[in-house]
């Protein structure tokens, strides 16, 4: 303890002491601090198996094959996801008045684009001389293409409840190995090509015997893109994104987050799938075609994935809902794997001008089992039955320093959900964003990942605004609040209710070595009452409230601190409080072959209530966003050896110490002890 307060103050002071010079975007940055920054901020409602790798993979894709801008578009930039509309068009309008870019200093001469703007994009972005993608061959493609093979394996060194002797018969060991293993091979040529193949065993799943002749997850896919009239084409796995995500969005999105204007979903139709969640992507062909001003998709999946299976005195097989956690070890799992067959298919149009885009979506999915979720009183509207049909128009437009869009949908029961939503420019240094939702409770969409509050996008209305302020340029003022309600019951919610929450954050940012910044999160929606067992359970507020202090620095060239400082302070029946501190150091010298990221962090809560979340460096494509509750510390340490030109290795070990449990975890993931550790092992070659 005394050690990370120690070097926590040095931090601060040193940091500080070097805060005193000029502010200049820096020539290179790490792209993972936005991937941090994003991932972090949806954690707190996400699963704890989500893969989070194809959030991150946008990023990673282009610190590889950086945007041309002297020879982008407005649908690439869009789909870097880091500018606004308004940023994209002053920097069309920019280029239309002087000419490309002679070199990216320039870029400080565009409105809207500050200090925090362009190093924000700098990762991704290049000059350098345009040609024309139609004149390229296919040798050259292919000539010039990257293969990547990554393998990485993993486990926990505690004995967990599940791999012990079998006290007898019945379903209560695994039957595999505690290793999981992960093998992912993948080839891309620019943005033209990519192929790959994604495999990966869980830990306790059996390999290559038993139930499983091989990896149990296999994703493959062939996608090719810019051929012409074909903007893209896809074969195998692949995802599909449209509108603001109302009528389809089959993968991750991001929610509220302190960067308050990006409110607007960038979507990108049609993209590979390289992540190992074995439900949210779609299996079969995709194609998209168009010229400059039109285009239509069109797509056909048909696909296995897992379900949860009920009884039924019905001749119709029902399951309760979609199973995401990919486990396949015990009897009942494997009852549940590929269970439930689904054909699904639908296309988009579009239409997009200068500063106007219209979209139409539709789709339908049809399964061979019925989807009837437990009876519930909350689960009343939810969907039943084995078909169902969107269909939702979308829009876009820009005028001047405003910019407009949203999206309307309906299931085929009649009910009709909007989401609309405004970004204003309303001077260089100050922009403001809204955005309005409502769900009725009987809208059905499955694949819908919309502007929302709760996980789904039904049984909600709300109005969120943002505003962000530079008083200068080294400072960040922003902040956003939003007010919702849910006109129906909710699971562990038993009367229909409201709620608010809001941020608000002050970032400094002197120059490109020290980044520090304080913020204040509120969120107050009710919940049943805890421990009551009457046939209507009491709904009482639950108040939660989050300070956190957090200051990065570049030391040296080859060193970088991060310190985090967060108290939690939760309101229900009773009080919480609690609090997590941590110390990173990042040490990446040039030239050496050797890297590491290591971190000590102290927490203490009193319950999983009150947990707290923060985002861990690990192993390359893969990302921890682990919760801290109870009392304790936590530690890891991420070594990198480059060992030649195209061959990496990684190797991670974490370990969290409880001070105040005996028991880590429930069921067969019991680990009897106050331990619980992990270690990582991770190869790439590259050619």
């Amino acid at each position: 303890m005394k050690f990370l307060l120690i070097f926590s103050i040095f931090n601060i002071q040193y940091s500080i002491f070097n805060s005193f010079s000029q502010v200049v975007p820096p020539a290179s940055t790490n792209e993972d601090q936005k991937i941090e920054e994003r991932i972090e901020n949806i954690a707190q409602t996400a699963d704890e198996n989500t893969d989070f790798t194809e959030l991150a993979d946008n990023l990673k894709y282009f610190s590889e094959n950086p945007i041309n801008l002297n020879s982008t578009s407005k649908r690439e930039l869009e789909q870097l996801d880091l500018l606004t509309d308004i940023q994209i068009e002053n920097y069309f309008r920019h280029l239309e008045k002087h000419g490309k870019l002679i070199s990216l200093e320039e870029l400080q001469t565009i409105d809207g684009f500050d200090a925090a703007t362009i190093r924000n994009i700098l990762p991704y972005v290049e000059l350098k001389e345009s040609y024309s993608l139609d004149k390229q061959t296919l040798y050259k493609i292919f000539k010039d293409g990257k293969n990547f093979l990554l393998i990485r394996t993993q486990r926990n060194l505690e004995t967990q409840k599940g791999f012990r002797p079998p006290e007898d018969s019945s379903d209560s060991h695994y039957p595999g190995n505690p290793w999981k293993y992960y093998a992912r091979y993948r080839f891309t040529s620019g943005r033209k090509l990519s192929f790959g193949v994604t495999a990966e065993k869980d830990q306790g799943e059996e390999f290559f015997k038993g139930t499983q002749s091989s990896f149990d997850f296999y994703s493959a896919h062939l996608f090719v893109r810019d051929m012409g009239f074909i903007k893209s084409l896809a074969f195998g796995d692949y995802q599909l994104a449209y509108g603001q995500g109302l009528t389809l969005w089959t993968g991750l999105a991001f929610g509220k987050s302190p960067d308050v204007v990006n409110v607007k979903k960038n979507a990108y139709g049609i993209s590979p799938y390289t992540s190992v969640n074995e439900v949210l992507f779609k299996r079969g062909a995709a194609i998209s075609v168009g010229s400059k001003k039109f285009q239509a998709d069109l797509f056909y999946s048909n696909k296995k994935f897992d379900g949860n299976l009920t009884d039924t005195l019905e001749q119709i097989e029902q399951f309760s809902s979609f199973q995401e956690s990919g486990y396949h070890r015990t009897h009942s799992e494997l009852a549940d794997k590929n269970a439930v067959k689904e054909e699904f298919f639908g296309g988009h149009l579009n239409y997009k001008n200068k500063n106007l885009s219209l979209g139409f979506t539709a789709v339908r999915s049809e399964f061979d089992k019925s989807l009837a979720p437990s009876p519930q009183v909350y689960n009343t509207f939810y969907f039943i039955g084995t078909e169902l049909t969107n269909a939702g128009f979308d829009y876009s437009y820009l005028f001047r320093n405003i910019s407009l869009f949203g999206e309307a949908a309906r299931s085929d029961n009649g009910s009709i959900a909007y989401v609309n939503g405004a970004m204003i420019s309303l001077d260089p240094k100050i922009s403001f964003s809204v955005v309005n939702r409502n769900y009725p409770r009987e809208y059905h969409a499955l694949y819908a990942n919309a502007f929302r509050e709760s996980s789904s996008n039904f049984n909600e209305t709300g109005t969120c605004f943002g505003l962000l302020v530079r008083p200068k340029q080294s400072i960040t003022l922003s902040g956003y609040f939003d007010a919702f309600s849910f006109p129906w019951l909710r699971y562990q919610v038993n009367a229909p209710t409201s709620g608010f929450e809001y941020l608000s954050q002050a970032t400094y940012t002197p120059n490109k070595k020290l980044t520090m910044y304080v913020r204040y999160r509120q969120t107050t929606k009710p919940e049943n009452a805890s421990g009551d067992v009457t046939p209507i359970d009491a709904v009482v507020n639950r108040t939660q409230r989050n300070y956190r202090f957090d200051i990065s620095t570049k030391i040296s060239k080859s060193f970088t601190l991060h310190n985090r400082v967060e108290i939690v302070k939760l309101s229900k029946e009773t009080d919480e409080t609690g609090f997590l501190i941590l110390q990173d150091v990042t040490y990446k010298p040039i030239g050496s072959p050797v890297s590491f990221n290591m971190r000590y962090a102290l927490f203490d809560t009193k319950s999983y209530d009150s947990r707290l979340y923060a985002y861990e460096n690990d192993v390359l494509y893969y990302y921890s966003i682990p919760s801290y509750y109870y009392r304790g510390s936590r530690y890891y340490i991420t070594l990198r050896y480059k060992v030649m030109k195209g061959i990496d290795v990684w190797l991670r070990f974490s370990q969290t110490v409880y001070d105040n449990q005996k028991i880590i975890s429930s069921g067969l993931d019991e680990i009897d002890g106050n331990k619980k550790s992990e270690v990582k092992m991770q190869v790439k070659f590259e050619l």
